[in-house]
């Protein structure tokens, strides 16, 4: 008989009825494909000598090496038996659906499905493909570029959208990214990403839509996680969220309920950004039993040598003036802070002098709060003072998305502080940008009886608002519980403008950052209209000055003689 080549697999056809024997080869070696620790010789050796268990064991032997000619051979001594179809891997991250058919004629061309070649994962990734196998649901990994990690987790996905029925999500920060990373993706072999879905298999392809449907019903759609909230439709079964430090990092709170009530499971992937909200969650999932945590440089992986990696430290620092770049996309580090970041190494200085530290609320000095007020974004309220010596203290913040509410819901948790406050800052398109109710939030304060706030001075140019923060850094101090705006602080960072090679004047929004910067840029402006003792002097403002008279909620309460409004 003819060799057919290993990277064709042959669809064969039989006439022959004997549904018992044939149900039981195809339970054997599903059985096989999804306990791989029982290896089919051990199946052979078993108590269970069965004709069918060892012509499934041999089967699953011959498809797993992909020996097309040892599978023939063994599907001829298969005399009488009728078999349609079997789900069988024949690599780590490959499930064929096989269709075994006449053994005394050769498959004509429509009959073979074409697969690509270097179908083998490298030595570092198959531990990650053994605990999936063995159970685990949940998974954070940390690998450096050209590691081959979205290469592997892709063909992860697509192994599991055809053994189960289900809605598979693969998440990006970008359309862009998306495009790169996968729907455009071309491998070493010049095989499309997309194109890893056997043909025979895909019932659609919706190119508007990143979706790719398959005839057992199964979905793969490639998202972006912009807005968290527009992923928790559909019940997603299988969940990839790429490059996680550049996400939201509420993304996996609102993910996991769904993933716990369907028992799916979630891959976390990229690498590092700083002391992040990605370093957090690979931090909490080393020491959790239920999470499977893997971490990776360019140095360990074998597809650099040292003097190409030496090539590349040079590389980021001729672009970008420092090897940050290099540090934390090859050499996977945590420390430094992005090559980009806007306030990264002047939040390592701030915490080296000792100004992140736990400190106690001075009811001595009023205190103050900074609103940035989202729309489809988060509103962050922070808290703070300013001590004798000049120093911002900052006591305390609120970071919430307005799904939760409106501006009354904030207004309600400001309420719930034990703090006196002396005046509200808020942006300067509080008087204009509408709510929910399509009325501007100073409107809504209002109608709430909130009156001491004040709306601080439009800024032309981002500079200028990001140097009200940066002039303040030598007197800032963060409470240590705060280690949120630290995060932040570090995490956000400038645009890269691809055709001048520079990173633009224009932060990014990239990775939930910005909302709490912009407050505590805010915070800095309203710093310079505060006096040298720490109060704001009053300047007639005509919404009048409310008490700061701690009330039934710790410093305020609702109005004795409407019960609508606040008194803050």
């Amino acid at each position: 008989m003819e060799q057919i080549n290993n990277n064709e697999l042959a669809v064969r056809e039989m006439s022959y009825y004997d549904k018992d024997t044939v149900a039981g080869i195809i339970a054997k070696v599903r059985l096989m494909a999804s306990t791989p620790s029982e290896t089919p010789e051990a199946v052979i050796d078993s108590q269970d000598t069965t004709w069918a268990a060892t012509i499934a064991a041999q089967l699953y032997i011959a498809m797993y090496k992909g020996d097309v000619r040892a599978c023939n051979l063994i599907l001829d001594r298969i005399d009488g038996k009728q078999v349609r179809e079997i789900e069988i891997k024949t690599t780590p991250i490959e499930v064929r659906t096989v269709k075994l058919v006449d053994a005394t004629k050769l498959p004509d061309s429509s009959d073979i499905i074409q697969l690509s070649s270097d179908l083998t994962p490298r030595d570092y990734q198959l531990p990650i493909l053994e605990a999936f196998d063995n159970g685990i649901k949940r998974f954070c990994i940390v690998q450096t570029r050209r590691s081959g990690k979205t290469w592997l987790i892709w063909r992860l996905m697509i192994r599991e959208a055809i053994k189960k029925k289900a809605n598979y999500l693969y998440v990006f920060n970008s359309e862009k990214q998306l495009k790169e990373s996968i729907w455009e993706a071309i491998d070493n072999n010049g095989v499309n990403f997309i194109d890893y879905v056997p043909k025979e298999l895909v019932a659609s392809i919706e190119q508007g839509d990143f979706r790719i449907t398959l005839k057992n019903g199964s979905t793969i759609r490639l998202m972006l996680g912009s807005n968290p909230d527009n992923l928790v439709g559909g019940n997603p079964y299988g969940i990839v969220l790429d490059e996680y430090a550049t996400l939201n990092p509420n993304t996996i709170q609102l993910l996991t309920p769904i993933l716990s009530t369907n028992k799916g499971w979630l891959v976390v992937t990229g690498t590092p950004r700083g002391d992040n909200h990605y370093k957090k969650l690979y931090d909490s999932a080393v020491k959790n039993e239920h999470w499977y945590t893997h971490s990776i440089s360019a140095a360990q992986t074998g597809t650099f040598t040292k003097e190409e990696l030496q090539i590349l430290r040079q590389e980021s620092i001729d672009f970008y003036g420092n090897e940050a770049y290099f540090q934390q996309e090859y050499m996977v580090s945590w420390i430094s802070p992005n090559s980009g970041s806007v306030f990264g190494e002047l939040t390592n200085m701030m915490i080296n002098k000792g100004h992140f530290k736990r400190f106690k609320y001075d009811k001595e000095y009023p205190v103050y709060t900074a609103w940035d007020i989202g729309n489809a974004d988060h509103t962050v309220i922070i808290f703070f003072q300013i001590d004798k010596l000049q120093d911002i203290k900052v006591i305390d913040m609120i970071e919430a998305s307005r799904v939760n509410g409106g501006v009354e819901y904030f207004v309600q948790e400001v309420a719930k502080k034990p703090y006196a406050i002396q005046q509200h800052f808020l942006p300067f398109d509080s008087e204009y940008h509408k709510g929910a109710r399509n009325e501007t939030y100073v409107g809504e304060l209002k109608k709430l009886g909130v009156r001491n706030f004040k709306v601080l001075k439009r800024v032309n140019e981002t500079a200028d608002k990001l140097n009200f923060l940066r002039t303040e850094f030598k007197r800032l101090y963060i409470d240590a519980h705060l280690d949120r705006l630290v995060e932040c602080l570090r995490g956000m960072e400038y645009e890269w403008n691809a055709a001048k090679q520079t990173w633009s004047t224009k932060p990014t929004h990239k990775g939930g950052y910005s909302d709490v910067v912009d407050a505590l840029c805010y915070m800095a402006q309203a710093s310079r209209e505060i006096d040298g003792s720490g109060k704001q002097p009053y300047t007639g403002n005509k919404l009048g000055r409310a008490r700061t008279t701690p009330g039934l909620y710790g410093f305020g309460s609702r109005s004795r003689t409407n019960g609508q409004g606040y008194n803050f």
